[in-house]
């Protein structure tokens, strides 16, 4: 019953049997629920910390809330989801349950206690915290007083994929909160053992509470986020340049029966060779690299579904008079398919296959609707959202890709060049979520919002995008044809970190890098010595050519992007004294007159 009901039942609990029954059943019921929910009433548990009870805001609580909050994934708070957007301003749909934990914290405490908890740093960013982050920033209600971001923190959890950040707020007594706040962001990977609180220490600075509000939180020293402000302020958001939205990669619901290798593409094109036209070149996400990636070998039958594409079978009156349609059509590709329709599943009587799965088109053997299949025909850019350096990749070729992946079509070699730049890697190391590693998630909602600059007016950007994804390319075919040398006349299969990019070697470095992957024992004599002189000279050199021209390029298109962000040498110094690991380009380079001609004034 609601309180109302709840009060008028107990008011007249004398008159009579029936309501005294009614009454007792309630109370039992309220006991038995708070002993299995184990319930507590704070000001009641503890009397000595509040007063005036009977009031609706007692007066008083803790001095103190500290802990480790727990971390529950929305999933599982499914019902207690409508008791927590009633109670909560926080409340989000997707919230982890630790989000609800500062509020209840900022409850407990009395007016000038403090709240200070060690949690996942997510809500930092995250869009489900964005009622949160606007509860701490809200001065009538919390004042934050230290952030300290401790990262993805291996130091302190070795076993554990965990993210910790120290959060210490206060709740507003009346008094004039400070204008700062404390900021630490230690250096990931370099935490001590001991002597921890001087590390934070050094590592801390001031940050000005306007700063900070509902949107994610950037923690730097006010010279970065002036520029972070430049860079933002310099762009549109990228789907109002662009016009477009990120798709993502197509989701078969069965890799296995649309995901193949080139030999059994060549034996289902050699039984039909109809079946060309519908198996496409096809990337993994691992296999989107930064500029160029070359050919996989791997390829997807593209069954689009007959909701989006006139089959032959699209107008037959059933399911059987369909397939019938498309073993005559296609016959090599229903016999593969039929191999999936369905198959034992992992427990006894489950079933699994393409007529089982959840994602399928109209058909069992077609793949799920989508309106975009004519998309991965063209140009686009494709992405990963999990990304350890700037990974973009123009693609001219046509290729599709899983839903590990996305991308945005049309031929965007300026928007290439923005997120590919050290300024944008720079930029979204602040601004984007980081993962496991310090990955940086690069979310639909993040790139929609990315700002892009005004692309340069006098700029063949197209023919330089095109020539340095060409050397990209010549570089990575270089780089496999000698580690499958290496591995047929050396025995190399794993060439180690000294060989992974052989361009960056010499002939005598490249000799000594193999003779260092070689086993103890194993021995280069002078022949071989030479021999592996003359390969570098064959293959190596000309990808070290095509390396230093890729640098010259992309130094190039980063000088560009910087001018379109107005970038002065100050700024540009500024973001390489403070720049994160992987940057795309190694070293700074002063903007050229050249590049600046790409601009009017």
């Amino acid at each position: 019953p609601d309180e109302d009901e709840g009060q008028l039942v107990l008011a007249e609990v004398r008159e009579g049997a029936d309501r005294r029954r009614r009454a007792a059943a309630l109370v039992a019921e309220a006991r038995a629920l708070t002993a299995r929910e184990r319930f507590l009433h704070w000001p009641v548990a503890f009397p000595n910390v509040w007063r005036r009870l009977t009031q609706a805001q007692p007066d008083g609580g803790f001095d103190a809330v500290i802990g480790n909050p727990p971390y529950v994934r929305q999933e599982r708070l499914a019902a207690v989801k409508p008791a927590l957007a009633a109670g909560y301003a926080t409340f989000a749909g997707t919230a982890d349950l630790y989000v609800y934990f500062f509020e209840q914290g900022l409850r407990l405490v009395r007016p000038g206690g403090r709240v200070a908890y060690v949690v996942t740093n997510k809500w930092l960013k995250a869009g489900y915290a964005e009622e949160l982050r606007a509860l701490l920033t809200d001065p009538a209600r919390a004042e934050i007083e230290a952030v300290i971001d401790f990262g993805h923190a291996r130091a302190f959890f070795p076993d554990a994929d965990v993210f910790p950040v120290v959060a210490a707020t206060r709740r507003p007594d009346g008094e004039r909160a400070s204008e700062t706040l404390t900021v630490a962001v230690p250096p990931r990977g370099t935490l001590p053992d001991e002597r921890l609180a001087e590390a934070v220490a050094a590592a801390s600075f001031p940050l000005s509470r306007a700063a900070l509000g509902r949107e994610g939180w950037t923690l730097e020293p006010k010279p970065v986020m002036d520029l972070l402000d430049k860079v933002r302020r310099a762009g549109v958001p990228l789907t109002d340049y662009a016009g477009v939205k990120p798709y993502r990669g197509v989701l078969t619901g069965f890799n296995e029966a649309f995901l193949i290798d080139t030999p059994t593409r060549d034996r289902l094109v050699a039984a039909d060779p109809a079946s060309a036209e519908i198996i496409r070149p096809y990337l993994r996400g691992q296999d989107v690299r930064r500029w160029s990636a070359p050919d996989s070998g791997l390829r997807m039958i593209l069954l689009k579904s007959s909701s989006d594409f006139a089959w032959p079978w699209s107008a037959a009156a059933d399911e059987a008079a369909a397939e019938t349609i498309f073993a005559q059509t296609y016959p090599a590709l229903h016999a593969h398919m039929k191999r999936y329709e369905s198959l034992p599943g992992d427990k006894p009587g489950e079933l699994k296959g393409l007529r089982h799965r959840l994602d399928h088109g109209r058909y069992w053997w077609e793949l799920r609707p989508c309106a975009y299949y004519d998309a991965f025909e063209r140009r686009k850019l494709l992405y990963v959202d999990i990304c350890w350096t700037a990974s973009f990749l123009p693609d001219r070729k046509g290729r599709s890709v899983s839903n590990t992946s996305y991308f945005l079509p049309g031929s965007n070699d300026w928007l290439a060049a923005v997120l590919n730049a050290p300024i944008g890697w720079w930029y979204s190391w602040r601004k984007a979520q980081h993962g496991k590693d310090e990955a940086l998630r690069y979310f639909t909602s993040y790139v929609e919002g990315y700002p892009v600059p005004p692309a340069p007016e006098r700029v063949d950007l197209t023919e330089i995008v095109d020539e340095l994804s060409a050397r990209v390319e010549t570089v990575s075919t270089a780089a496999a044809a000698i580690h499958d040398w290496l591995r047929l006349e050396f025995g190399l299969d794993r060439p180690g970190r000294g060989l992974e990019s052989p361009e960056r070697l010499d002939a005598d470095g490249f000799a000594a890098a193999v003779r260092a992957t070689l086993p103890r024992r194993r021995q280069l004599s002078a022949a071989e010595v030479a021999r592996l002189k003359r390969e570098h000279a064959a293959t190596i050199a000309p990808a070290r050519e095509a390396a230093a021209e890729a640098a010259r390029l992309e130094r190039r298109l980063s000088d560009l992007v910087n001018i379109a962000y107005g970038l002065t040498p100050d700024d540009a110094a500024l973001m390489w004294s403070t720049a994160p690991p992987r940057m795309p380009l190694a070293s700074p380079t002063p903007i050229d007159a050249d590049a600046r001609s790409g601009f009017r004034r």
